[in-house]
């Protein structure tokens, strides 16, 4: 004769959860369960923070004494359509020098410390311009 017994086991924690710790109960079931002593213990969950990237781009660079044009790039490894946005930003302005300066991207959000985030510069040249005069 076969006996049958199970074992469900449940969380709180679904794919929308924060990270933290979660009990896993297991609910032993089964006809004959009253011939036996059944011990039971929690388990646990952990939901460990994700791993997201955060990329700068620049198509082209800019001229000398000209504003910077707009930053764009990416956010990649965001799950369950967490709403985090990225800002980006760079120390260079309109009387920068010739030279490289970072674009720094920034994510920000309610959701963002669900996620362990590597941020990329990218790199805004300026470029030199083009002298004006009078021919002679």
């Amino acid at each position: 004769m076969a006996i049958q017994s199970f074992v469900n086991y449940s969380t709180s924690a679904d794919t929308n959860s924060p990270i933290g710790s979660y009990n896993i109960v297991p609910t032993a079931l089964g006809a004959l369960l009253t011939n036996y002593t059944v011990i039971i213990s929690n388990g646990t969950l952990v939901v460990s923070a994700g791993a997201a990237q955060c990329h700068s781009r620049l198509i082209n660079p800019r001229v000398y004494g000209t504003t910077n044009p707009p930053f764009t790039g990416s956010i990649i490894g965001i799950q369950n359509n967490d709403a985090i946005s990225v800002s980006y930003s760079t120390p260079a302005v309109v009387a920068s020098s010739v030279g490289s300066y970072p674009i720094v991207p920034t994510p920000s959000g309610s959701a963002l410390g669900n996620y362990v985030v590597t941020t990329n510069n990218g790199t805004l040249t300026v470029d030199e311009g083009v002298a004006g005069g009078a021919g002679g």
